[in-house]
Order: C-alpha cells, then structure tokens, then sequence
C-alpha cells in the first residue's frame, strides 16, 4: 500500500534477476525448435496436484463443464494427487536434470492439497513446493490460488521455497466478486470481504518477514 513504490518497475525488477535463471533453457528450447527436436520432457511444467476440488465455481472456468474418466471408462471423482505418485513425477524430473520451472495448479484449488504419504505423515502445498524445488530440481515454482483460505494454510506459503504466487480475486466490489466467483456452497454474504482481510493478513504476514519470496502478484479479471 506503499504510494511511493512503482508496482510495474518492482516488478520488471524481479523478472530481470530471473532472467539468469530462465536464460539457459530458453536457448536450448530455440535450438530445440529449429532443429524440429522433441525435448524428453518439458522444460517448464504445468501440472494439477488439485484436481476438481475448488471452493469456487467461476462462470469461465472448465471446471464447470470437463468431465473426466478413470482407465476403465467409469467417471472419475474430484481428488488430490498421491503424494507417491507426485515424488515419482518429481524424481523423473531431477534425475533429467533439465527442468526450468513449474506451475501446481490448474482447474482445482492448490492450498487445498492436504494428504498422506505411505507412512502416514501429513503433506501439503508447502510439502509440494520443497519437493518440486529439491527433488524435481525445479527453479521456479509457481502456485496459483483463489485467497479465500485459512490463515495457517496462507502461512505455510511462507515456511517452503515458493518462487511465484498468484492471487486471483477478479472483482474491486462485492456485487462483482459474487458474479466471478461464487461459493460452491451458495453462502456467497460477506465473502468478498473474508478473502480480502485473508489476503491482506498474508501480505502483512510476508511484510513483517522481510523475505522477498515469494513474489505476489494480484490478478483481476474487469469483468463487470
């Protein structure tokens, strides 16, 4: 809330100290391209720890609308990924060793990820984000959410190696809110107000740290 601070220069900041990091993989990803190479795997992924499990029902997201199939043709249910089967996909990836980053998220809510490894010990996103920075040998990690979750889950976003953070609150009013984002439980009354106080106690949460990372951009949708 700092008036003094340019936002866009902050963060045209920001991009530039990654650019060393990201350097590398784009110019083996144009050598790539030119020689009509397919890569082993790919150099930035985009994967779902959180599939169909979301707080939220947005008019524009597929969520909506994508039905997805077990092996066996039945229909499969919203749910989180094994953690067994996320250190596998993780391994893979360190062991290839040629990985510039990853996005945890795609058509479900990330911090909602909460499960149990074989041994039985709890893993959550901040679980998820060490995992893919130390095993999957990762760079960047990158994690998007919705805002309106509990404050202990907001903090371990800060006790993991998280890169990049997006919070997706698409509307300045609560009447548009509502019209982005409803509840899927129909309570939609003082919600736009819960999410913003939750975000603001993170951001001054992340304040009072004094880390820079991770990196918090605000994403609004103008749709009115």
């Amino acid at each position: 809330e700092d008036s003094t601070i340019d936002a866009d220069k902050l963060g045209a900041a920001l991009r530039r100290q990654l650019r060393p990091l990201s350097a590398p993989s784009l110019q083996k990803t144009r050598q790539e391209y030119a020689a009509r190479q397919v890569p082993e795997m790919p150099r930035y992924l985009i994967f779902e720890p959180v599939g169909g499990v979301c707080g939220r029902r947005c008019p524009f997201c597929t969520i909506n609308v994508m039905k997805r199939y077990n092996p066996d043709g039945s229909l499969a249910k919203p749910g989180m990924m094994k953690w067994s089967t996320l250190v596998k996909l993780m391994t893979e990836f360190g062991e290839w060793g040629q990985a510039y980053g990853c996005s945890a998220y795609q058509l479900g809510e990330p911090l909602d990820y909460i499960v149990r490894d074989e041994q039985g010990h709890r893993k959550d996103i901040a679980d998820l984000v060490d995992l893919a920075k130390k095993t999957g040998r990762f760079k960047i990690v990158n994690v998007s959410t919705h805002g309106d979750i509990p404050a202990e889950r907001f903090t371990r976003l800060l006790e993991c190696d998280l890169d990049d953070l997006i919070i997706s609150i698409d509307g300045v009013t609560a009447e548009t809110y509502s019209a982005n984002r409803p509840a899927t439980s129909g309570r939609d009354e003082g919600v736009f107000e819960r999410t913003v106080g939750r975000v603001r106690a993170f951001l001054a949460k992340k304040a009072e740290s004094g880390e820079p990372k991770p990196f918090v951009r605000m994403q609004v949708i103008n749709k009115e």
